[in-house]
């Protein structure tokens, strides 16, 4: 075979299994399925721990011995506050359950879309949403940069009766993260960045990840709505 068909053929099997892989997660089985006065429950497992995701901060130019050594010392300084930040989040997460909020949350939000009724007991439920937080966190590309608030998450929809999936989806979105999230006066700017985030208190961090949550389960149920009527219309 030429070298210009085995390059086609190559690109195209590696396009075939992009497409096969990127949809792998979604699944819809919503048409003909009836919600209305039938009930929902909601179970969230317990996530690994918040990150905070950062690119190498340092540029060093190692041609000039003076601007290498304030590039380096710059570097290891935004190490510190970056290590101080981290230790914020742990004990933010102290104070706030973000499983548990996107968890109530999802249930809540759903209901009037769907016109189910919301109930806690997971075992006697007509259906059961399964909330899988597998990676979230805080990205900032540089120290001056705003900031954005990573979630991958995947939501499963089961049939409880039938012990089925009937829709999936994932997750895997970042947001810009503004103040008034935090509750900071709009005297702090329009952003947040790493900068003004190593100010914040434990307290604060854990508002804002809790106001995170909660907008991302909307956006959650609003995919969910989507689907269900793509497939009852």
């Amino acid at each position: 075979m030429k070298k210009g068909k085995m390059l086609t053929v190559f690109c195209a099997t590696v396009l075939i299994l992009i497409m096969i892989f990127s949809g792998c997660c979604s699944m819809n089985r919503l048409q003909n399925v009836a919600f209305r006065e039938r009930t929902v429950s909601a179970l969230a497992a317990h996530p690994p721990a918040p990150e905070i995701f950062t690119d190498d901060w340092t540029d060093v130019d190692l041609s000039n011995p003076v601007r290498a050594a304030i590039g380096i010392g710059t570097g290891i300084a935004k190490e510190v506050e970056v290590a101080k930040t981290r230790a914020k989040m742990d004990s933010a997460m102290s104070r706030v359950n973000i499983p548990e909020t996107m968890r109530a949350e999802i249930l809540k939000r759903g209901a009037p879309y769907l016109h189910y009724s919301p109930v806690e007991d997971t075992d006697a439920s007509d259906f059961l949403f399964d909330v899988i937080i597998r990676r979230y966190g805080i990205e900032a590309k540089s120290w001056t940069a705003g900031v954005h608030f990573k979630m991958d998450a995947k939501i499963v929809l089961l049939d409880n009766r039938k012990d089925r999936v009937i829709w999936r989806s994932c997750f895997d979105e970042k947001m810009p993260v503004s103040p008034d999230i935090f509750g900071l006066p709009s005297s702090a700017g329009n952003i947040i960045t790493m900068m003004s985030l190593s100010r914040l208190t434990a307290e604060q961090i854990a508002d804002g990840l809790d106001h995170l949550a909660v907008y991302t389960s909307d956006r959650i149920i609003h995919k969910l709505q989507k689907d269900f009527l793509k497939k009852n219309q």
